[in-house]
């Protein structure tokens, strides 16, 4: 007698042996394409740090041994701009901006705080900014109208309070309520609030070198004046944008004695890949004659959860 033979059950459990190697092999293809594929992205950002960094010796070499004057450094019969404006080294787009030229919070003022707001924002949320800043830096509990004092943190549902000092990076600032992802990041129709202002202390703004915002915060004259000022400013006729400014004074210092700082914020970015954001401050008689004081790499935006 035959030995009955289960032929028909055999083919099935074949089949599901290969369906579930196959999803192995699918899987393991995956997860080795996407392996590959951050490999990849982490060999560009080192390629690209590697530029960065051969540029920003550049620059740097330029700031210690040029001279700067006004909203430039000059080196031979080269001119780098020091106001902010993009210019293209090596391939690197490069934004080499005055910390002067800044508005910087380490003094704070509400007043002018809350009109550089009002350029990006609506009424409100400049309000309301502008004093949860001076809620968050003051040492008293008196809430101002806007402001948020720790016993509004808490009834807020948030997990900290106001720190009760001076900001000691501009990324602090996301940490007011009333702060807006797009408005701290920028749009391509809005400069990013964070190129505008700086955790430091600034005794005098230099009006060559401030973006537009910051400029037309720190006066308080008419559109058709500020208008003429940034004419001037934009055709550097430096003689003519003195004189405009003297019927500003005591604002912020001399607006028209155009001194720059020792300290400059440098952007890098290759076109399409990410950026590189640094702060140095010279230091000519040191070694090194210069410090990082800040270092981002990659610069991604700020506040993405």
């Amino acid at each position: 007698m035959k030995p009955y033979k289960q032929s028909g059950f055999i083919i099935p459990v074949a089949l599901i042996i290969i369906s579930i190697l196959i999803m192995l092999a699918t899987g393991l293809s995956h997860q080795a394409r996407t392996q590959i594929k951050a490999l990849q992205r982490t060999q560009t950002q080192w390629q690209n740090e590697l530029i960065y960094r051969s540029v920003l010796q550049k620059i740097i070499h330029s700031l210690l041994t040029g001279k700067i004057a006004y909203n430039y450094v000059r080196i031979d019969q080269k001119q780098l701009p020091i106001d902010g404006r993009t210019i293209n080294l090596d391939g690197v787009n490069v934004q080499i901006q005055d910390s002067a030229g800044l508005m910087g919070l380490g003094v704070y003022n509400e007043k002018v705080f809350y009109r550089l707001l009002l350029q990006l924002t609506d009424t409100r949320a400049a309000q309301q900014i502008s004093q949860e800043l001076s809620d968050w830096i003051d040492r008293n509990n008196l809430q101002l109208r806007y402001g948020m004092e720790a016993q509004d943190y808490l009834q807020a549902g948030l997990s900290y309070y106001p720190r009760n000092k001076m900001l000691r990076s501009l990324d602090e600032l996301l940490e007011l309520p009333s702060m807006t992802y797009t408005l701290y990041n920028g749009t391509t129709e809005q400069p990013p609030l964070r190129n505008l202002v700086t955790p430091g202390i600034h005794l005098t703004l230099n009006a060559a070198t401030a973006p537009q915002q910051v400029l037309r915060a720190y006066l308080e004259g008419t559109d058709e004046q500020f208008q003429a000022i940034w004419a001037a400013r934009t055709a550097e006729n430096w003689p003519l944008l003195q004189k405009l400014l003297t019927h500003f004074p005591g604002t912020l210092g001399d607006l028209g004695r155009f001194v720059p700082s020792s300290t400059f914020r440098i952007i890098l970015k290759i076109p399409g890949q990410k950026s590189m954001r640094v702060t140095i401050k010279l230091r000519p008689a040191s070694n090194p004659p210069y410090s990082i004081q800040q270092w981002y790499y990659p610069d991604d935006d700020r506040g993405q959860n």
